[in-house]
C-alpha cells in the first residue's frame, strides 16, 4: 500500500495541503499528508539529504543537517523549509 515514489501518473481532482512543521525546524521536521506519500528533502545545492515514505505523517531527523534553506518535495508539490539550530 505504500506510495509509488517514481513516476507521476495523473493529476488529482482535489488539491491536498502538505503541512510541515515547525518552521523553522531545529532537531526534527514533521510532515503531515493524508494517506501514503513519499517525501524528499534537498539542500540549497540540489543535493538530496533525505528520502522516505510516510502514512499520514513522517518525522525527519534534522538535527544532523546544517542550518539553512531546504526544499521539501511531497509528490509533485514543493515547499521551502528552514532549519535553524
Amino acid at each position: 500500500p505504500w506510495a509509488d515514489c517514481g513516476l507521476i501518473t495523473g493529476i488529482e481532482d482535489e488539491p491536498q495541503t502538505t503541512l510541515a512543521f515547525p518552521i523553522p525546524a531545529d532537531d526534527r521536521l514533521t510532515v503531515s499528508e493524508p494517506g501514503y506519500f513519499c517525501a524528499q528533502l534537498t539542500d540549497s545545492h540540489g543535493r538530496k539529504v533525505f528520502e522516505g515514505q510516510g502514512h499520514d505523517h513522517l518525522v525527519i531527523n534534522t538535527a544532523v543537517l546544517p542550518s539553512g534553506l531546504y526544499l521539501l518535495g511531497v509528490g509533485s508539490r514543493k515547499e521551502k523549509v528552514i532549519i535553524r539550530h
